[in-house]
Order: C-alpha cells, then sequence, then structure tokens
C-alpha cells in the first residue's frame, strides 16, 4: 500500500508559517473552516496529532482516520484514498509545538525520523487542525520537499487538489532524480541545473482502493 505521503528530510517550516503564502491558492479547508464560540485547548490539538501520528506508525490506517475531520473522511474515501503508511519498527516522532491560528485553526509542528537506506533522517512537518466541536481534527498538511520551491499544501478535504499537487510533486521529483542519475552515469548536460540531493526518497502517494491502482500524481 502507497501512503499519502514519505517521511525524508525537508527544509526548516517556521511554526508560524501563514497559509496563504504557501504557494499559493486555497489553503487546507479554508472555505470550511468556521469559527467555534471557544476552541478546545491548544494542548489538546497536540495530542491529536500525537495520536495520529502514533496510528501512522503503527501501520495502522483505520486508527490514523478516526482523527480526520468528516469532510477529510468524505473526499479521501469518495476517491478511495488511503492516508497511514505501512507502519516502521524504527521510526520516532516528535510533537515540537502548536499553535491557534484564525477561524477555528491550529499548527501544529513535528518531527519525524525514521531509518533510510542505514542512516538516520529527520522531517518536518506542519499539520492543520480545525477545532470540530470539543476536538481538534486533522485537515491538511504542509512540507516543503524541494526548499527552492514553495511549500506543499495538501488539503484533505479537497481530494481533486490533492491529486494536482502530488502529481506536480511526483513529476518535478522525477526530473531531479533523472538528472541525479545522468550526472552520476556522466551523460548529465553541464548546463542543466544540478540535482537536489536530499530528493531520493519523495512523499509517499496515496492510493485508490477501488482497483484503479495508484493515483495519477502532485
Amino acid at each position: 500500500m502507497h501512503p499519502v505521503w514519505r517521511f525524508v528530510p525537508l527544509a526548516v517550516i517556521p511554526l508560524s508559517l501563514a497559509l496563504a503564502g504557501c504557494g499559493g491558492g486555497t489553503s487546507p479547508s479554508e472555505s470550511a473552516a468556521t469559527t467555534p464560540a471557544k476552541p478546545p485547548d491548544i494542548e489538546k490539538a497536540k495530542q491529536t496529532v500525537h495520536d495520529f501520528l502514533a496510528a501512522v506508525k503503527k501501520g495502522d490506517d483505520a486508527g490514523g482516520a478516526k482523527f480526520l475531520s468528516p469532510k477529510a473522511l468524505e473526499e479521501t474515501g469518495k476517491h478511495g484514498m488511503v492516508f497511514a503508511p505501512s507502519g516502521s519498527d524504527t521510526a520516532t516522532f516528535t510533537v515540537v509545538e502548536a499553535e491557534e491560528v484564525a477561524g477555528g485553526m491550529a499548527h501544529v509542528l513535528t518531527q519525524w525520523t525514521d531509518v533510510e537506506e542505514g542512516a538516520k533522517q529527520t522531517a518536518e512537518y506542519l499539520w492543520v487542525l480545525r477545532a470540530e466541536g470539543s476536538e481538534w481534527r486533522v485537515v491538511g498538511m504542509i512540507a516543503r520537499p524541494f526548499p527552492d520551491l514553495p511549500a506543499l499544501v495538501l488539503d484533505f478535504e479537497n481530494a481533486a487538489d490533492m491529486d494536482k499537487k502530488l502529481a506536480e510533486y511526483e513529476q518535478e521529483d522525477r526530473r531531479r532524480r533523472g538528472q541525479a542519475t545522468a550526472t552520476t552515469s556522466g551523460g548529465a548536460d553541464p548546463f542543466s541545473a544540478p540535482a537536489n540531493p536530499s530528493q531520493s526518497n519523495p512523499p509517499r502517494t496515496a492510493t485508490r482502493t477501488d482497483g484503479a491502482g495508484e493515483v495519477p500524481r502532485k
């Protein structure tokens, strides 16, 4: 099963990152956001992400799904997407900090460390949550797989947009990895831009469960 993302080294993502500045377009679940009379305590947002990633670490897709918003569950179900990556016995993660933002939303910054090709690698992800009654629910994720390009903003409540962005990501990743291979074999164009060597492991992608195979990609 191919998950929605893969944990790879990324550039540092400031916790105060404004969603509107992440490459343009609509921020995760912006259109569905509502302002509750009193949002849940921000510590609950950190706990929600902790429990979500604990399920991810075990490869428990059903356990992870319960921390998504109802709209995210509807969208991913409608498009046959599965969110939880395969479990990892070597992975560790840390919930670094969290902050409330406008519209009953919250950002939670995390670090995920795992062993890739015999070496430990650490990634940072900014999770986007929305207050749903007395709970926080995950509605999106922000990462920066290519430090020289705008951040990757995934809206879990808009599967069509995720499809598009993941397809764009994979196209760029293939281009960079192709450059790296050509350079290694001595056949690279000497005037082409150098490949980014930190991008050897792309974010894991979603798959459809309806038999159509991998989602064409962001």
